[in-house]
């Protein structure tokens, strides 16, 4: 094969595989920060927590974080709806 066609190979591939979800890797802290004390927005943007939880928005999920001290990351949807 020449350049240009693996070239072509390898950008349709990393495009084909950019939006995978696996259950290790791909996930993010959420952003808490003084959000719990102003209290949430009623916005339905549900997020996956890494319990296996699915929260109402990204504030519902720091809310509960916080009173429950536990540590719990966004991860992707199919995490949640694989059970």
């Amino acid at each position: 094969m020449d350049g240009k066609v693996l070239m072509l190979l390898a950008v349709m591939l990393l495009v084909a595989f950019s939006g995978v979800e696996g259950h290790s890797g791909n996930h993010r802290r959420p952003s808490c920060g003084r959000v719990v004390r102003r209290g949430c927005p009623e916005i339905y943007d549900p997020v996956c927590g890494s319990d296996g939880n699915i929260y109402s928005n990204e504030c519902e999920l720091c809310v509960y974080i916080h009173k429950t001290h536990k540590f719990i990351n966004i991860v992707g949807m199919k995490r949640c709806h694989g059970r």
